[in-house]
C-alpha cells in the first residue's frame, strides 16, 4: 500500500493471505514424489518426449563419467546397460 507522503508501506495481513492462497494452489496441483517419480522413470527409460538436446546432454555426460553414469542409472532404477540414443 502507499502512505498519504507516497511512500510504500507492507500489508503484512494482505501479503499472508496471499501468500497463503498461493500455497492452497499449489497443494491442490501438488502429486506425490513417489508417483512423480514413477511416470518420470517410464519416460526416461523409454527416452519419451526429450528433446534431442537434452538425451545428446545425457548421453555425452554419461560417456566422458561413468561415475555420473552410475548415479544416473541408479536414481531412475535404469538397467546397468542403459544408455541414451540420438
Amino acid at each position: 500500500t502507499t502512505r498519504p507522503n507516497g511512500a510504500y508501506a507492507v500489508d503484512e495481513k494482505g501479503t499472508e493471505e496471499k501468500r497463503s492462497a498461493i500455497r492452497s494452489a499449489r497443494i491442490k496441483k501438488a502429486i506425490p514424489f513417489e508417483e512423480w517419480w514413477t511416470a518420470e522413470r517410464k519416460k526416461v527409460e523409454a527416452q519419451e518426449n526429450m528433446d534431442v538436446a537434452v538425451r545428446r546432454m545425457w548421453m555425452s555426460s554419461m560417456e566422458l563419467s561413468p561415475d555420473y553414469a552410475t548415479e544416473l542409472r541408479a536414481f531412475w532404477n535404469l538397467p546397468e546397460d542403459f544408455v541414451f540414443s540420438e
